[in-house]
């Protein structure tokens, strides 16, 4: 499904910062949980999934079973350096039906991976890129300002800082990732009437910027997969990792943004990248979030 969102609106933000104390779910001090090396871990394939949908019950056993077959972490924090860090879930492997309603098919993901838990926040983007495109500023604000190629690098740095395969996920990903097992028009059901229990949106902004992990998770516990910024994929249905040489025409941009309308939530919509830096021309409304091979 094709959709298209004017990025004539505008809103005031401001840059005052929410305290990270308030919020220990993403403190960057926190130490960091190593995966374990490939030796030491279990010998068994972690399970595809076959049966869909499924409940967040469901969604909590199989991330648990696909940890413990794995011998690696749910929850999984990489340091970057100078107490930051970007915490990942792991998500299983499985089948789902890709798309919006009516106009879905069946995609398979072959392997377990890691989602972020967060959209890219200032203070990790800063990290790794040595600088900060964002229009308000906040180090716990989503980094916005970031076309495709901003994305792409960050995680190339970021790869190489770390010593960990980081990458932008593909659309399949993401969309397997955000749905934890829904076949809904949203992840948390078909009710519209709940998008501001879960997601930043045109109507509950309130003129300011906010801060990551404010609103509730999905099943898997990712964080905002739906509004604030708009989250850069590669398309199609392939889990496998990007490769060398994309370009902007190989992706396009998910989840919905702080100046959307609710029919903008619907899982299956998409939109090409924006890569115009012109003010008001929608590249404030573009951050990213980060996915990272379960080796």
């Amino acid at each position: 499904m094709k959709a298209t969102e004017s990025a004539g609106v505008r809103v005031v933000v401001c840059g005052v910062l929410l305290a990270l104390a308030a919020r220990p779910s993403i403190v960057f001090a926190q130490p960091a949980a190593v995966a374990p090396p490939a030796s030491q871990l279990a010998s068994k394939a972690a399970e595809v999934y076959t049966a869909w949908p499924f409940d967040p019950n469901e969604a909590t056993r199989r991330q648990a079973e696909t940890a413990k077959a794995l011998g690696m972490e749910k929850q999984l924090l990489v340091d970057l350096g100078i107490r930051v860090s970007i915490k990942f879930v792991l998500i299983p492997a499985g089948k789902f039906m890709m798309g919006s309603p009516g106009d879905q098919h069946e995609v398979t993901i072959t392997k377990p991976y890691y989602l972020a838990a967060y959209k890219v926040t200032q203070a990790q983007y800063a990290q790794v890129m040595g600088n900060n495109p964002s229009a308000a500023k906040g180090k716990d604000f989503p980094v916005n300002n970031v076309t495709w190629q901003d994305a792409v690098d960050f995680c190339q740095k970021a790869s190489k800082a770390t010593q960990k395969s980081i990458h932008l996920p593909t659309e399949a990903q993401w969309e397997n990732a955000c749905r934890a097992g829904a076949n809904t028009k949203f992840f948390w059901g078909d009710d519209e009437t709940k998008l501001g229990q879960y997601c930043w949106y045109r109507e509950n902004m309130g003129g300011t910027m906010h801060a990551v992990g404010l609103k509730k998770s999905n099943a898997w516990g990712l964080y905002d997969i739906n509004g604030l910024m708009w989250e850069p994929c590669r398309k199609g249905d392939a889990d496998a990792n990007p490769g060398d040489g994309e370009t902007a025409r190989n992706y396009a941009l998910r989840g919905a943004t702080w100046g959307s309308r609710p029919p903008m939530f619907v899982i299956g919509v998409t939109i090409p990248p924006i890569e115009d830096r012109t003010a008001g021309k929608g590249l404030d409304r573009c951050g990213m979030r980060v996915a990272m091979d379960a080796e």
